[in-house]
């Protein structure tokens, strides 16, 4: 998948759009977003910028102040305490262990070694260099001084007290992931039988001790890049997290 959508994909979008295809037809065929395809043909008839927009102009047409008003409010008339809460109960259902869990399971169907690494690819195709900016970006729609600002306001929505409550809660959930706790005992097996440290591998592959020290305790695991660097170092078989099982 492109790392930015090009005026030829511009133009077979809309090619397809004018056979009368559907926006997730055209989605598949194309291989980008569904709210990309949206974006190039809907959008722009019905007046909106972008599907996340219009998502938003439907669910103030209904009462409610924003998008994830609506979603903790759908979530509570299920008999929920929260929208998160609604999400893991969907992804057990589907057989996931958690809503986390599905997101990757998602992303690798399409072909990404996770979830935030097509989250990455979204956002390019939207014109922004990282997923960092466009968050900034939502946060200055919404009328948010500060990306943070914003990102507090998402979790107390979700019943979290503080950003940092709901960047520890995700931890937790990664670490009860299966290829996250394999990737964990391989790290450490690896360092010992190498005779080399944390610090060490941090610096071999570029990123900070910090992260390595996610990476070994399965709070965190790396995009596909990092992976094939980190079994580069460690002198073993580059192998998928989904190899990993």
């Amino acid at each position: 998948m492109s790392r930015k959508i090009s005026d030829k994909t511009k133009q077979l979008i809309q090619k397809l759009h004018n056979k009368g295809l559907s926006v997730r037809e055209i989605a598949r065929k194309v291989n980008v977003s569904y709210p990309i395809v949206w974006e190039y043909t809907k959008a722009k008839k019905r007046g909106f910028k972008s599907y996340s927009e219009y998502r938003e102009y439907l669910v103030k047409k209904r009462g409610f102040e924003s998008l994830s008003e609506y979603n903790e409010d759908l979530a509570r008339k299920k008999g929920f305490g929260s929208y998160n809460k609604y999400r893991e109960y969907l992804a057990r259902q589907r057989g996931f262990e958690s809503f986390y869990e599905y997101q990757n399971h998602l992303a690798r169907q399409k072909g990404f070694g996770s979830y935030s690494e097509y989250q990455e690819c979204l956002v390019n195709q939207r014109g922004f260099g990282s997923y960092n900016k466009y968050q900034k970006y939502l946060a200055r729609q919404k009328g948010f001084e500060s990306l943070s600002e914003y990102q507090e306001n998402l979790v107390r929505q979700r019943g979290f007290e503080s950003l940092s409550e709901y960047h520890e809660h995700l931890a937790k959930q990664r670490q009860k992931r299966p290829e996250n706790r394999e990737l964990s005992d391989l790290i450490k097996r690896s360092l010992k039988k190498l005779g080399k440290n944390q610090s060490w591998l941090a610096s071999q592959i570029k990123v900070s001790r910090e992260s390595v020290s996610k990476y070994a305790q399965g709070k965190r695991t790396p995009n596909r890049e990092k992976l094939k660097r980190l079994f580069s170092v460690l002198d073993v078989p580059y192998r998928t997290l989904d190899d990993l099982l």
